[in-house]
């Protein structure tokens, strides 16, 4: 235990304690830089970005199902639907161009990220 002790007071074991501490500090400061300049994929960018929680997923089948149950997206007479992909990018316009409630229609809020908070509590 001595030894130990007597190696922590050394110059260089501080010396390397303060370095590795400061580097630490410094990868955690670039990877929170790194993340603030890194926008946001949206299902506007990627059609298998969930349109309300912004999580990827695998495929847009995947996503589409990830809606449904994890945010009771209800899309009546999805067997109808031709084009799944094309369906999504329009509910993406509604939501992140035109910045409206898939829900109730209301288009009074200012972010795509409102639009999303709303739709979720909703």
């Amino acid at each position: 235990m001595n030894k130990m002790n007597e190696h922590l007071n050394t110059k260089t074991h501080i010396f390397n304690a303060k370095k590795h501490d400061e580097n630490l500090k410094l990868g955690n400061a670039k990877k929170e830089e790194s993340k603030k300049n890194e926008p946001e994929l949206t299902t506007f960018d990627d059609v298998s970005v969930c349109l309300l929680c912004n999580k990827k997923n695998e495929t847009l089948e995947k996503n589409i199902l990830h809606m449904m149950e994890a945010h009771n997206l209800d899309i009546p007479l999805s067997s109808a639907i031709k084009k799944p992909k094309g369906f999504v990018k329009i509910l993406a316009d509604k939501i992140f161009k035109y910045k409206a409630c898939l829900f109730c229609d209301n288009q009074n809020f200012q972010t795509y990220k409102a639009v999303q908070n709303h739709m979720v509590i909703f």
